[in-house]
Parts: C-alpha cells; structure tokens; sequence
C-alpha cells in the first residue's frame, strides 16, 4: 500500500501545483485586462470580466455596478 501511495499523491500535488500556476496566470490576465479597460470605459472587455452582480464602491463612495456605471441615468 505504501508503496502506491507515494507517487500517488506526488502526481496529485504536482497536478495541484500546475493548477494553481494556470489559475495565478489567469487571474493575472484578467487583472491586467481590467487595469487597461476600466480608465477607458471599455464596456465590451468589462463585461466578459465582471460577475452580473458586481459591486464597486470607489473612494467617493460612489456605487458602481455592472449594469449602472456613475454617470449613468436610467
């Protein structure tokens, strides 16, 4: 038994490991996706980021969400 289970679990945290090399990368192009095209306004690339019930409240305390950004009236 434990000679089955030391390379079962080395391929399972080396497959953990990848995973969460693959998620860190991802999460780093979403950010960097969201740096460049919130300043813009760029509603196109903000909503494939964006959960549908995003919530931002910016220092002004000024609530945004996906659907209503400041300034918008409805």
């Amino acid at each position: 038994m434990k000679c089955f289970f030391l390379p079962a679990a080395t391929l399972f945290l080396s497959t953990l490991a990848l995973a969460q090399k693959n998620d860190i990368a991802t999460l780093k192009k979403l950010n960097d996706s969201w740096l460049a095209a919130y300043p813009k306004g760029d509603t196109a690339i903000l909503s494939k980021i964006l959960a549908d019930d995003f919530i931002l409240v910016n220092p002004a305390g000024v609530k945004q969400t996906k659907k209503r950004q400041p300034g918008q009236h409805v």
